[in-house]
């Protein structure tokens, strides 16, 4: 995926320059499996990606000092990726 692709997906990070965005694009290879991630693996990214700069770019000390347990949950799009996480690790379901 390119950092046009991503930003088309997440138009928030449209100011975010595309060297910075494809950084992060190449720092994902350990949180994605494509093969696992099938149709899901352009949402799963760009959800991993936006909260990645989220994080990284917050500046507000009181957001900084409320760490949660699982720092995903600190952005909305770590709340996604979170969600795409658990249905897609859960494979098949057996009745």
């Amino acid at each position: 995926m390119t950092a046009s692709q991503l930003k088309a997906i997440v138009p928030a990070l449209e100011a975010v320059s595309d060297a910075i965005v494809d950084a992060q694009i190449l720092m994902s290879d350990a949180y994605f499996d494509v093969t696992r991630w099938g149709d899901f693996y352009a949402e799963g990214l760009a959800c991993w990606v936006a909260h990645n700069l989220t994080v990284g770019s917050v500046s507000d000390a009181t957001m900084l000092k409320q760490i949660p347990a699982n720092p995903y949950v600190r952005t909305v799009w770590g709340q996604r990726y979170l969600f795409l996480v658990d249905q897609i690790g859960m494979g098949g379901m057996v009745v």
